[in-house]
């Protein structure tokens, strides 16, 4: 993209920027106040149409009290007048009084006289009969009003709602007694909202608030105890809609009236902030033109001048690359810079070129394996040592075999979660044990290391280094069958000093039976003390024997801890559930260490309750913690606990400890407070632990 492109695009950006913040402080200051305006202009109104409904009420009110209290209308009822009817109640009557329908009843609520009327082409038509239904309903509000006398408001029946009075049937004289009621009223249909409404443009509709389409939140702010009673929204993107809560007939507020409107006044603001922002937008288009034709009489012309001779340079042969430009301006200083940036481009290729070359004699002199790999695990480089020992290619060409083929079977699978790590997070690796393969088949011991390969900060393969540990695993091997030998020694010496000190603790006490003189039966005693400790020390010696004998392991902390603790009562100990899925190198006795620790709490902690395991991770590593309720341990006698003397009768127990999670570099301490109970801590440092996935494959 060229900078016309880029200018042009800037300029677009600019331009649509710009636009989007007037648009947006257009909507923020004119736009809001249109919608004040509008907010207000249809409040007025709905009070407007809630004065009308009021006034209408109150007609009607006086109009059914006309015919209420009227000899005419007692007599009627009392007697059955037939002229009545036929001389009262014709066509003009419901005209000039805007009455939809007339029911007249007895004193027990029966309809005497009932009848409807339509504006369309005003001829009679019957009473809707939801509202004679309603009339004649012994819990209707209608009929209650027999009783309680006059009533009027909205009726919300299934047809509609009506607005209608009611007044009893007296003489004229307001004497009784009452003959029964009269009713009187209007449909609220299409017609009587029109005449209610203020405006043309304006819609009103009286629901009852169950059937409102309001949401739930809006409802509950028009109904509830601390409600507004009106709510204004926006049903579409061209109404307005204000909905207020009315009483029915029973005073209830059980009705909504809704008056919708169309935005007239906000979309006449929203055009005249268009027509202000086209205008603007042409101001800015015209002056952004000017600016694009003056950027390109300076800049640009002569950017592509420049921009053409350094296409046209050869750049083959090594030859130096130059660009020729005068002037004094920013322009001709960025192409001595550039000058300048080619020459130390030139001179960085040198360097780079013997420093790789230098590189590459390095590990060809190594004695060490060194391979390269991709994220595939496919070599692209090896050394002399690893063309040798592993048969990879120099530059991995050809090569149909991943470096996980070169790895023993039984350990491709840790290789290959262990290699994950450095694509996966940058980590390094070091240290570990594989077992290789040679070309012939044959197989040698080997610690690696894995790094990742970053290029432009970007994670594009895994260099491994390998050493052959042979010669060190065989002299393990044989320091093993040595240590097999001692123990197979020790056995056989422990069993016959055992014997003699069976025999020797059973002459002493036949001794203590049968001597009475005191001074000799206090040198026995101490005999047979010595006795107990030799065979406690020998027992001691049976259990530890194996430290150190057998190679060390990963185990799962969980699995372990579960193994050790089998001997105690389970309801006193607690596991975390994030031990299940940590593994820990560690010598083969590691069980005794949490066996010592359960086993010291229960007996010198004093009235322990509750032991706990859990893990964290820390700076250090992974601390595993076991922690109880008991005494505790004083401050002075922490350290004292881990050495060969020993603190209240524990032995040698956390000195053998130590020295087990020593072996393979972890250590332990002991961090609880006097009194409130002991707490060993664990450390096991970084690459001695590893995470495993559901699958139970190790991770980390």
């Amino acid at each position: 993209m060229d900078l016309r492109l880029k200018t042009l695009v800037f300029f677009t950006g600019l331009t649509i920027v710009i636009s989007i913040i007037v648009m947006g402080l257009s909507a923020s200051i004119f736009l809001d106040n249109y919608s004040t305006l509008e907010t207000r202009t249809i409040h007025d109104y709905s009070l407007v149409i809630e004065k009308n409904i009021g006034n209408e009420q109150n007609n009607l009110e006086m109009t059914v009290a006309d015919w209420g209290a009227w000899d005419d209308t007692y007599r009627f009822v009392s007697l059955g007048d037939p002229d009545f009817i036929r001389n009262n109640f014709m066509p003009e009557t419901f005209e000039n009084l805007h009455l939809n329908f007339i029911i007249i009843t007895n004193s027990s609520g029966g309809i005497v006289y009932q009848q409807g009327f339509g504006f369309a082409n005003n001829t009679f038509t019957p009473a809707r009969p939801d509202l004679v239904a309603e009339v004649s309903r012994n819990t209707s509000p209608l009929h209650a009003a027999l009783t309680t006398g006059r009533l009027s408001g909205i009726l919300n029946l299934p047809g509609g709602a009506v607005l209608l009075a009611t007044y009893p049937v007296l003489r004229s004289d307001y004497s009784g007694p009452q003959a029964g009621m009269v009713i009187m009223g209007r449909y609220i249909d299409d017609t009587e909202k029109k005449r209610l409404a203020v405006v043309e443009n304006s819609e009103i509709f009286v629901v009852p608030v169950g059937q409102s389409s309001l949401s739930p939140a809006l409802l509950e702010d028009l109904t509830g105890s601390g409600g507004s009673q009106t709510v204004i929204r926006y049903p579409g993107s061209d109404i307005i809609e204000e909905d207020i809560l009315v009483r029915d007939i029973s005073g209830n507020n059980s009705m909504v009236l809704e008056h919708q409107m169309s935005r007239t006044i906000y979309q006449q603001g929203r055009n005249t902030v268009l027509s202000f922002i086209f205008i603007l937008l042409g101001i800015v288009l015209i002056l952004g033109i000017f600016l694009i034709w003056l950027l390109d009489v300076l800049v640009l012309r002569r950017l592509s001048r420049i921009n053409k001779e350094i296409e046209g340079m050869n750049v083959q042969g090594g030859g130096a690359v130059r660009i020729t430009d005068s002037g004094n301006d920013e322009i001709s200083r960025l192409v001595d810079a550039l000058n300048r940036m080619f020459d130390q481009k030139e001179l960085s290729q040198a360097e780079l070129i013997e420093s790789e070359k230098r590189f590459r004699e390095c590990t060809e002199q190594l004695p060490v394996i060194f391979v390269e790999l991709d994220p595939g695990g496919r070599p692209t480089y090896a050394n002399n040592a690893a063309q040798t020992l592993l048969g990879i290619s120099r530059k991995g060409d050809g090569e149909t075999l991943t470096f996980f083929d070169r790895i023993a079977p039984g350990d491709r699978e840790r290789a290959r979660q262990d290699l994950t790590r450095p694509l996966q997070d940058g980590q390094s690796l070091s240290g570990i044990e594989y077992t290789l393969l040679r070309p012939d088949g044959g197989r040698f011991h080997a610690i690696l290391s894995f790094t990742p390969i970053i290029y432009q900060g970007t994670r594009i393969g895994t260099r491994i280094t390998a050493g052959d540990i042979s010669d060190r695993k065989q002299m393990e091997d044989a320091l093993l069958l040595i240590n097999k030998k001692m123990n197979l020694l020790n056995q056989i010496t422990r069993h016959d000093v055992r014997n003699q000190l069976t025999a020797l603790t059973g002459f002493l006490e036949l001794s203590l039976e049968n001597t009475r003189d005191p001074e000799v039966l206090r040198y026995l005693g101490i005999q047979l003390r010595a006795a107990m400790t030799i065979e406690h020390q020998i027992t001691f010696t049976r259990d530890y024997q194996d430290i150190g004998v057998k190679v060390p392991q990963w185990q799962n902390v969980r699995e372990t801890i579960l193994t050790a603790i089998s001997a105690f009562d389970p309801s006193l100990i607690t596991l975390s559930g994030d031990l299940g899925n940590i593994e820990v190198y560690a010598d083969g006795l590691f069980e005794k260490v949490f066996y010592n620790l359960v086993d010291n709490a229960t007996r010198y902690g004093e009235n322990v309750t509750c032991i706990r395991f859990t893990r964290e991770m820390t700076p250090e590593g992974l601390v595993i913690t076991c922690e109880d309720d008991g005494v505790g341990i004083p401050e002075e006698k922490k350290e004292g606990i881990f050495t060969r003397t020993f603190y209240s009768n524990t032995g040698f127990g956390l000195f053998l400890s130590r020295e087990i999670l020593a072996i393979t570099g972890l250590s332990i301490r002991e961090t609880g407070r006097f009194g409130q109970g002991a707490r060993f801590e664990i450390i096991v440092p970084e690459g001695k632990y590893r995470l495993r996935d559901d699958g139970k494959n190790p991770v980390a």
